[in-house]
C-alpha cells in the first residue's frame, strides 16, 4: 500500500497524466517508473493509466499502450473502486498484462477539480506473497494459512494453491470471529487428532481474513531445537570457566612456589646466587613476597 502510494502522490504522475502530448515527460516518466519498481523484486508490475484505462508508463515497457478495461462496466467499476480516493485492493486476480496471478491495487490520481486523470497501479505477484509468508516463520514450523475474502469466503491467496479460489474451510469460523468484533485472536484446537494452533487476523479495510493453522508439535520441535542449542552454548561456556579458572589457579601458584622452593634450600643453608636474581623480580610487587 506505502509502496504504491509513495509513487503515486507524487507531482510528476499527475503533471504527466495532465500533459501527456509531451513525449519527454512521458518518457522521463516510465524511466521514473522502471527504476522505482525496480526496488522491489516481487512486483508483477508497475504501472500509469488515464482515466480510459490506457497504459501510459509500465515497469514492463512491453505492456505500454495496453487498454486493460475494455468495456464500459469495467471502467465503471474502477471508478466505483477508487471514488473513496484511497488505494483499493482487489484482491487475487489475473493481471490483464502478463496473465499471472497477482495481489492487485490501484491509487487514484485527481487533479485540483477533483476529477479523475488516471490511476496507478501495483501487482504483487501470490507466488512471492506465499514465499514471504512461509520464510517468516522458517522451514521447521508447519504452517497452513489462507487469506480470505470477508464478503465472500472465497480465498484470495493460500499455502495450497489449489485452494485458491475456492471456498475457505474456515468460512463459518471467519463469520462466528467477525461477530465478536475482534481485530484478532488465538485458538487451540484439534483437526483430524491433531493439535493446532488458529490465528485470525482481520484487515477490514481491504475486507480481508488471513488464518493461520499450525500444528503444536512443530512448534515444540522449534522450541527443542532452540534449547538444546541454548544449553550446548551455556555447556561449553561453563566448561570455558573453569577451565581458564583452573590455568588462572595454576599461574597464581606458581610464584609461590618458586618462593618456597627458595626458602626451603636457604633453611637448608643454600646460599647460591641464583636465588638473589630470582627473588630480585618479587621486589616491584609491594606484597608478602
Amino acid at each position: 500500500d506505502n509502496f504504491l502510494k509513495d509513487f503515486a502522490v507524487s507531482s510528476d504522475v499527475k503533471m504527466m497524466l495532465e500533459h501527456k502530448e509531451n513525449k519527454d515527460l512521458v518518457a522521463e516518466m516510465q524511466k521514473h517508473t522502471q527504476e522505482y519498481a525496480a526496488l522491489r523484486d516481487d512486483l508483477e508490475g508497475l504501472f500509469i493509466s488515464d482515466a480510459t484505462s490506457y497504459v501510459w508508463t509500465h515497469s514492463s515497457p512491453e505492456y505500454v499502450g495496453m487498454v486493460t478495461r475494455k468495456t464500459d462496466e469495467e471502467l465503471q467499476q474502477m471508478y466505483e473502486w477508487l471514488s473513496n480516493g484511497k488505494t483499493h485492493v482487489t484482491g487475487i486476480m489475473v493481471s490483464p498484462a502478463s496473465g499471472q496471478l497477482s495481489l492487485a491495487m490501484y491509487y487514484p490520481i485527481r487533479n485540483e477539480k477533483g476529477e479523475l486523470l488516471g490511476w496507478c497501479g501495483l501487482g504483487i505477484l501470490t507466488k512471492e506473497l506465499s514465499r514471504s509468508l512461509l520464510e517468516e516463520y522458517g522451514e521447521d514450523v508447519e504452517i497452513d494459512y489462507q487469506v480470505v475474502d470477508t464478503n465472500t469466503g472465497i480465498v484470495e491467496l493460500a499455502s495450497k494453491e489449489e485452494e485458491v479460489n475456492s471456498e475457505s474451510k474456515y468460512k463459518e469460523s471467519i463469520s462466528e470471529f467477525m461477530s465478536n468484533g475482534k481485530q484478532s485472536e488465538y485458538l487451540k484446537g484439534n483437526r483430524k487428532t491433531k493439535d493446532i494452533i488458529l490465528s485470525y487476523q482481520h484487515i477490514p479495510e481491504y475486507n480481508m481474513m488471513m488464518i493461520e493453522e499450525i500444528e503444536t508439535n512443530s512448534i515444540k520441535k522449534v522450541v527443542k531445537s532452540i534449547t538444546t542449542t541454548i544449553v550446548g552454548i551455556t555447556s561449553i561456556a561453563i566448561w570455558s570457566i573453569i577451565i581458564c579458572g583452573f590455568s588462572f589457579g595454576r599461574y597464581l601458584m606458581n610464584d609461590d612456589k618458586k618462593i618456597h622452593t627458595i626458602a626451603s634450600e636457604i633453611s637448608q643453608l643454600n646460599l647460591s646466587d641464583s636465588h638473589h636474581k630470582t627473588l630480585d623480580f618479587y621486589k616491584k610487587f609491594k606484597s608478602e613476597a
